[in-house]
């Protein structure tokens, strides 16, 4: 990995120092080179040098000892003078003697001069290198400081999502739309016309119902769709149910559908179509719910639909109701059925002008006029590729490269404009060949920090995610060595982030999210892998702690909208820590999600996580864990249906209660089992269960565990026609639940008492009970549940020949059961507004209502529409 920019201009390089030479400055420590005819004599006058010096200071340390401190100047004068006596007497010796002596002096001065020349040069190298990287470390700082600059700005122009928009992900809106003004304008009438046409043939939705944008990867299709939504949600002619932006990213296979139905059947407001458990339910009961003939028109938008998300299956289940689909795709959706618009490369003046506003975006004096030529054929050359367009103007920018040098990378990287118009079967090699070298550009550019922060950034899933998120890789990456990044400051990793935006890598969006684009995503997921293990594992550690803090953070109801809308995120950090080995990360990350996975019906969620959360207490050897995890998956399984896995689950999460001794534990699950035994009709086995639950919570001193074995008693007393010993312990629930304050509780006892008195015909006492568990109802703003009250006391007027009164009642009844979008509510309403026609003699209405019904118990797989076709027969209503 690149540890610093290496295209960074001279000229900003020179602003904070010398730029370095091409040599490497010489080390002081090393011996400077000497000439080999030079070094013997210099060997040799050191070494005569040293000689001398030891015989004179022996010579010395000897008269000092002889003669004392008194008389060593004297003897030392008598000794020189005798040295000297010698040498005159020996004149050709001592001639050589000192002509050896001067040249070898001589010669190791020269030696000397030499080497101190060298240490001299090495000492002003290393001067010169130390400015040159601090040359190197200021432009770094500037270029970073540069691109967050930049990268603020484009933050600064992220357009607001409207009013009436539904986008649970986010809106990618463009700041602008350069050159797709035609094609904008043509999407919207096309959109226009056909909600418009719906209203008078529904029966042709299929051919003027859905519009695809179609196009390569990078083409501006999510950009286009997204302008699209935003101005035709406040049209409420065309659309008075508003406009709905779903992300498909990701989305393939069953799974895939699964998650898509729970995303509309959300964006839609249908709370309790999301939470069924079984995908299959899910998808009909949303059909139902789009098919409702009074529900206001609404525009749906389905982002990015993966080449692996069955285009049939969506299009069968969203299509021909009462919304208007338009899809974006890289391939061809549905020929057949869909009206598509292939959006093409932009024109070369519009890419001249996309590119200069992306380049005024980071620096506003550019382009220079000398660039104008420059800038032609640069386009020219990339082809209008929208966002290898604004790649290459923010790299430019930030760079602060000249566009000669933009054009010279492009055509070494071998692109043309050719490939841009590729035929579709070249279309995969076109938009890589188109993209791919502007990201490898951009990537050599990052510090090692901001590449290991951009490449961390492929762990947050979903279509977009909070710049908290970020912030939290951010400071790993700023400190590989730490799992926390704690020593970074917040305002470096903010610059870091801003950077990447400012490089166009990161897409800002509303409310403080960011988006990587598919195609840098994908690319972002490279880098990683080859990022070395103990690097990915930190960042990835760090996407798991700062995920599972979230969760922690909105605990309870009251947060969970708030997990809802991080849904892909929080369940990317359990995928990943399950991946990893990170045992504690996933029942950490299980226990602070399962609350809301059972609530909020994300039991595809639960059907992946719960075996995970199994697997890590079986690997950490924990017990409890164990229990806990096998008893949340029975759950999951009985939920959607599998009833023998279920029991065989409750059953050893038993066994692993009576292990531990834990009564409590022991209790929950006798009374899981009891429930499931009633469920399927076991009723011996259920009542033993819920009579040993019974001495179980009375024993524990559990009085909520002692009202659920009651209600359940209850109930096995009612099925099994013991009316009296079924009202004792429904009045003994009821009295519980007003004790302990249960005011859900209390509603279903009041429910059941009033159910009884009418299976015995006392309507005048059932109906005072059906009013209380109405009034009750209103309190809680359990709207399902007034619906459900509304009908039985329309149920009980029409026996009573209040005709008028039961219609009122059963008319809101429908409202409700319509508002809150569960179709068997508006099933069952139905049914009875149409008991109320037959009663009433109006034939053909009756018919009508019957029918309806019919069709949504069919759409449920309910036992009801057998009921409603024999009805159907009986009236002798044509099909």
């Amino acid at each position: 990995m690149a540890q610093a920019p290496e295209h960074i201009p001279d000229e900003i390089a020179r602003q904070g120092g010398a730029v370095a030479t091409a040599e490497r400055p010489r080390q002081l420590a090393r011996l400077p080179h000497v000439h080999p005819a030079l070094r013997w004599p210099l060997l040799a006058y050191k070494g005569l040098a040293v000689l001398v010096g030891l015989g004179l200071a022996t010579n010395i340390l000897l008269l000092l000892a002889a003669v004392g401190p008194a008389g060593f100047r004297d003897a030392a004068f008598t000794q020189v003078r005798a040295l000297w006596s010698l040498i005159q007497g020996q004149p050709v010796a001592s001639g050589v003697v000192l002509a050896l002596l001067g040249l070898l002096f001589i010669l190791a001065m020269g030696a000397e001069r030499q080497y101190e020349a060298e240490v001299e040069t090495a000492k002003r190298a290393g001067v010169a290198a130390a400015g040159a990287e601090a040359g190197r470390q200021a432009a770094r700082e500037e270029f970073a400081q540069f691109a967050a600059r930049a990268g603020q700005r484009a933050a600064a122009n992220v357009a607001a999502v409207p009013e009436g928009v539904v986008s649970p992900s986010g809106l990618p809106r463009p700041a602008s739309l350069i050159g797709r003004d035609e094609a904008l304008e043509r999407l919207m009438a096309a959109l226009r016309e056909g909600a418009n046409a719906r209203d008078g043939n529904a029966a042709s939705a299929d051919a003027v119902g859905i519009f695809a944008v179609e196009g390569l990867a990078g083409i501006g299709k999510t950009a286009l769709a997204a302008e699209a939504v935003a101005r035709l949600a406040g049209d409420r002619t065309a659309f008075p149910g508003g406009a709905a932006w779903i992300s498909c990213e990701g989305l393939t296979d069953a799974e895939g559908l699964g998650e898509l139905w729970s995303r509309v059947a959300r964006a839609l407001g249908a709370e309790a179509v999301a939470a069924l458990p079984e995908a299959e339910r899910r998808r009909t009961a949303l059909r139902a719910a789009l098919h409702v003939p009074d529900r206001p028109r609404l525009l749906l938008a389905l982002d990015n639909i993966e080449p692996g998300l069955s285009a049939e299956a969506v299009l069968d289940t969203l299509a021909g109701g009462q919304a208007t689909l338009l899809l974006t795709a890289r391939q061809a959706v549905a020929p057949a059925r869909v009206r598509a618009l292939q959006l093409e490369p932009l024109p070369d003046p519009d890419a001249v002008r996309l590119f200069t506003q992306r380049l005024r975006q980071v620096d506003p004096a550019r382009p220079r006029p000398d660039e104008r030529d420059d800038l032609n054929a640069l386009v020219t050359l990339v082809g209008g590729l929208p966002l290898a367009l604004e790649l290459a103007a923010a790299y430019a920018g930030v760079q602060r490269r000249s566009l000669a040098e933009i054009v010279a990378e492009v055509r070494h990287d071998g692109l043309e404009a050719g490939a841009m118009h590729a035929t579709a079967a070249d279309a995969a090699t076109a938009q890589q060949r188109s993209v791919r070298p502007r990201f490898d550009r951009s990537w050599a550019v990052l510090s090692a920090t901001q590449q290991r922060l951009f490449a961390g950034l492929s762990l947050l899933e979903g279509a977009t995610f909070p710049r908290a998120a970020a912030q939290a890789l951010a400071h790993v990456a700023a400190d590989p060595s730490s799992t926390t990044g704690g020593g970074a400051s917040d305002e470096r990793v903010d610059g870091d982030l801003d950077a990447l935006v400012g490089l166009s890598l990161v897409d800002p969006q509303p409310n403080g999210r960011l988006r990587l684009h598919p195609l840098l995503r994908k690319y972002a997921e490279e880098q990683l892998e080859a990022m070395p293990r103990p690097t990915v594992e930190r960042l990835g550690d760090a996407a798991v702690a700062y995920w599972y803090q979230y969760a922690q953070a909105h605990r309870g109801y009251a947060g969970m909208d708030a997990l809802e809308a991080e849904a892909a995120g929080l369940m990317g950090a359990l995928a990943w820590a399950h991946a990893h080995g990170h045992h504690a990360g996933v029942l950490a990350l299980a226990h602070a999600l399962n609350r809301y996975w059972f609530v909020r019906g994300r039991a595809d969620e639960s059907r992946i996580a719960r075996p995970w959360a199994l697997d890590a207490a079986r690997a950490l050897g924990d017990l409890r864990e164990q229990l806990w995890a096998y008893h949340e998956l029975a759950v999951m399984q009985s939920l959607t249906g599998r009833r023998e896995e279920a029991r065989a689950g409750y059953e050893r999460a038993l066994a692993l209660a009576r292990q531990l001794g834990d009564l409590r534990e022991e209790c929950d699950e006798v009374l899981a089992i009891a429930v499931l035994d009633a469920e399927g009709e076991h009723r011996e086995k259920a009542r033993a269960g819920y009579e040993r639950v019974l001495e179980l919570a009375r024993q524990l001193g559990d009085r909520e565990v002692e009202l659920r074995a009651l209600r359940g008693l209850a109930v096995r007393d009612r099925k099994e026609g013991n009316a009296a010993q079924a009202r004792e312990r429904s009045e003994q629930v009821l009295r519980l639940a007003r004790e302990l304050g249960d005011q859900a509780e209390e509603l279903t006892a009041t429910h059941d008492l009033a159910i009884l008195d009418a299976d015995a015909g006392l309507l005048n006492e059932a109906r005072p009970g059906f009013l209380r568990a109405l009034e009750l109802a209103r309190q809680q703003g359990n709207l399902a549940a007034q619906s459900t009250e509304l009908q039985n006391m329309g149920a009980l007027d029409l026996q009573a020949g209040e005709a008028t009164l039961a219609r009122e009642e059963l008319t809101e009844a429908l409202r409700l059961a319509r508002y809150v979008q569960q179709p068997s509510l508006v099933a069952e309403a139905r049914w009875w507004l149409a008991e109320l026609e037959r009663v009433e003699g109006a034939h053909e209405a009756a018919c009508a209502g019957f029918r309806e019904a019919l069709t949504i118990y069919e759409q449920l797989g309910s036992p009801e529409a057998e009921a409603t076709r024999q009805r159907l027969l009986a009236l002798g209503c044509a099909s």
